[in-house]
């Protein structure tokens, strides 16, 4: 049953493809002046006059478009701040246009202004996509992507234990580890920062996050099997402000400085530098447990990313470096003390980044272009928890290239390419040490049939060999339809891979006095997704709204499984029977007056794994969540007020029988709503927002087990399914010119 939603694709797709209908197009690419070079107007408006039949740029300014049923029609193609292009077209013929628009004239009396949607499902994409912009990461405090995620459907957050304040994320009710997450196409949170790389990420430093449900392109690797999260970080050359400071602040001491300095340097080359810094100085129990709710902490972030461009070349290289120190514990612990005294938590991190990716574009054939992307990670990571010691140290190399062109028409178009990973761990903990080295070249071949505007589909496989784990493929394939303009049902399957981390990945459950018992013989994890989703679009009070369905099934083949069903022990071991993941969302976006904007959605999960011959729901995952996020402007659109209600359901709760009365658990946990809110304003230079999390004050009751007896074998502090602190206060500030 497993090949079936593949099996059943392929026989559609040949089908549709035996059906091909060679009808004449319009392609090319738009491109603006901005003073010094041409740059891709991406989402310029490509249109027919007199028709709803219209589509927009790409990321790369490219667009394609299919004739009317009624000729001769005008071509008009605009974008706000520039002088629209239109042209005539007599016939039906196929035809490259290679369009630059001029910047538009300045009028005195009339403001033209464009609305920037916080979030938006794509309805042209090749895939299951979501655009998250800046707006959307300005409504939470943002201090860094773990925390950014709170007004956002299809991906949840959850705590990780009750002492470190590790945030994790989760998508299709699986842990994020099976979720790709790139830096503009280039593997980033993995290895070692799988568990807490997203905190690692300021989220001042963040233009746009692309969120895809399913196993998604071969291109972009073989780690995806319940998602991809794509990070795009403001460019050297992008038309924001050249400085922008943020200061914020918070009522649990927490405070907060961001730069970004952006310059040109020359027609051809630019840069922008970042820098992030946060400390953590006041000790916060806002649950009276005797632990600290969140850790004292200090780390500096440093960013700087250049960029060349010309007619022809493209290329972009940057540096990045982390310093992070952590300490968390019970209220009276010091470093300097001896840890069998006072429970302690610490962790000293210290990461180091480069990446390079460059291009070649054709001349006068926008359809093709060839690309690399390479990247260079060294993360070396000191923690403790309590009485245990953990050391690890990754080294990661990344290489790709991709060449992409035409079957003869833009009909018919291909990716392929190759890919290199080499990744080192060096691990230790309570004195065992663990070590791998892996080599995976791979290669992958992609294929899009898009005879119309109404159908594309997207197929393709990729193959990777292992040096620990042997040949692994990965076949992906899509089906988009479309109808008409305003609905559009996509189908999916693929299998993705990945290399565990058995240590890192589980650290919240080491944050206990459980055993760890770890399989000598780790196997690759692999599993296959498949989906369906239905989005529609309709008028509300005359206004645009957007409805959308997804269901999508996750099968693993083999899987790392986290039993911690035994009280006090931990064991980590390869999957022998069924685990799988069933996920359904249904989400509405509106607008039912002038400037109000509503975001209503509600998911159900069933995820069941075989622990030791029993098949059971997995522990601290609820099977109903449900968001709603509103948004309003006012003033002229000086003032956005911004509210989200997430309701949290109940989830099973690992076994606690056989523990003392008084350290004894429910096996169910409660169902709980949690309120956000902030209200900003947005001045010429000047920007200030003022905001609650947890305006509700819900807390956890005795989210740490045994927290009297921190060095009892009965001590647990992994057991938490809500916040443990109140509420909290915070203001920021933003700074630009």
């Amino acid at each position: 049953m497993k090949y079936a939603s593949i099996i059943i694709l392929l026989f559609l797709n040949l089908n549709l493809l035996s059906q091909e209908k060679h009808g004449e197009h319009v392609m090319g690419s738009v491109m603006g002046f901005d003073g010094v070079r041409d740059v891709p107007l991406v989402g310029a408006n490509v249109s027919w006059v007199g028709t709803s039949q219209g589509t927009t740029a790409d990321l790369d300014g490219k667009f394609h478009l299919d004739f009317p049923s009624k000729l001769p029609a005008t071509l008009i193609i605009s974008f706000v701040g520039y002088e629209s292009f239109s042209k005539v077209f007599k016939k039906a013929e196929m035809e490259m246009l290679k369009v630059t628009l001029e910047p538009g004239k300045t009028l005195s009396t009339v403001e033209i202004r464009e609305r920037l949607e916080a979030s938006r499902l794509s309805f042209s994409s090749d895939f299951h996509q979501e655009n998250l912009s800046k707006k959307e990461l300005q409504k939470a405090a943002c201090c860094n992507l773990s925390e950014s995620f709170e007004t956002n459907a299809s991906i949840d957050v959850q705590t990780a234990d009750a002492i470190s304040g590790v945030k994790r994320i989760q998508m299709l009710g699986l842990d994020g580890i099976y979720t790709q997450m790139q830096f503009e196409g280039i593997p980033w949170i993995r290895g070692l920062s799988g568990n807490t790389g997203l905190s690692f990420i300021p989220g001042t430093w963040v233009e746009g996050i692309q969120v895809s449900k399913g196993s998604g392109s071969v291109t972009m690797g073989y780690e995806s099997i319940t998602g991809q999260i794509n990070i795009e970080t403001f460019k050297p050359d992008g038309p924001e402000e050249n400085v922008h400071l943020n200061l914020y602040g918070s009522a649990m001491g927490r405070l907060e400085a961001n730069l970004r300095l952006k310059s040109k340097v020359s027609d051809k080359w630019s840069t922008i530098l970042m820098v992030h810094s946060d400390a953590v100085e006041q000790k916060n129990d806002f649950n009276s447990d005797g632990f600290l709710d969140m850790p004292l902490r200090r780390d500096i972030h440093v960013f700087n990313r250049w960029k060349y461009a010309s007619e022809r070349w493209r290329l972009q290289f940057g540096l990045a470096g982390l310093s992070e120190t952590q300490t968390g514990g019970q209220l009276d612990f010091k470093r300097s003390d001896t840890r069998s005294v006072n429970y302690g938590y610490g962790s000293d991190v210290q990461l180091l980044d480069g990446f390079a990716k460059g291009g070649y574009l054709y001349p006068n054939e926008p359809y093709r272009s060839v690309a690399f992307l390479a990247k260079y990670r060294h993360m070396n990571q000191k923690s403790f928890y309590g009485l245990n010691n953990y050391n690890g140290v990754e080294d990661y190399a990344f290489l790709k290239g991709i060449y992409q062109g035409i079957f003869r028409t833009t009909i018919h178009t291909y990716r392929l390419g190759f890919s290199m990973v080499w990744n080192r761990f060096n691990e230790d903990f309570r004195g065992q040490y663990f070590s791998r080295e892996e080599y995976v070249p791979g290669t992958f071949f992609e294929y899009s049939y898009k005879p119309s505007e109404k159908l594309t589909w997207v197929s393709g496989l990729r193959v990777d060999v292992h040096n620990l784990f042997g040949i692994q493929p990965s076949p992906r394939t899509h089906v988009k339809y479309s109808p008409n303009e305003k609905t559009t049902f996509r189908l999916s399957a693929g299998r993705g891979f990945r290399a565990p981390n058995a240590l890192m990945e589980n650290s919240g459950f080491l944050v206990s006095s459980r055993r760890v018992f770890r399989t000598a013989s780790l196997q690759a994890e692999s599993g296959w997704n498949s989906g369906i989703v239905a989005s529609r679009k309709f008028d509300v009070f005359g206004r645009e709204s957007s409805l959308s369905f997804d269901y999508f099934h996750t099968e693993f083949e083999n899987q790392l499984v986290t039993d911690v069903e035994t009280p006090g022990e931990l064991y980590l071991y390869n999957l022998n029977g069924r685990s799988f993941s069933d996920a359904v969302q249904l989400e509405w976006q509106l607008e039912p007056f002038p400037r109000f904007r509503a975001k209503l959605a509600g998911k159900y999960y069933q995820v069941r794994t075989n622990y030791r011959g029993q098949m059971r729901d997995r522990p601290l995952i609820p099977k109903f969540r449900g968001l709603a996020n509103f948004e309003y402007e006012f003033v002229k659109d000086k003032w956005i007020l911004d509210a989200t209600l997430n309701y949290i359901g109940v989830s099973r709760l690992p076994s606690t029988a056989g523990n003392l009365a008084e350290n004894e658990r429910l096996d169910r946990s409660l169902d709980y709503v949690l309120l956000n809110s902030q209200i900003r304003r947005n001045g010429n230079n000047i920007d200030v927002y003022l905001g609650a999390e947890n305006l509700l004050n819900y807390k956890q009751k005795n989210a740490i087990v045994s927290a009297d007896q921190a060095f009892s074998p009965e001590f647990d502090a992994s057991m938490i399914w809500a916040p443990v602190n109140g509420r909290v206060l915070y203001l920021g500030l933003d700074i630009k010119f």
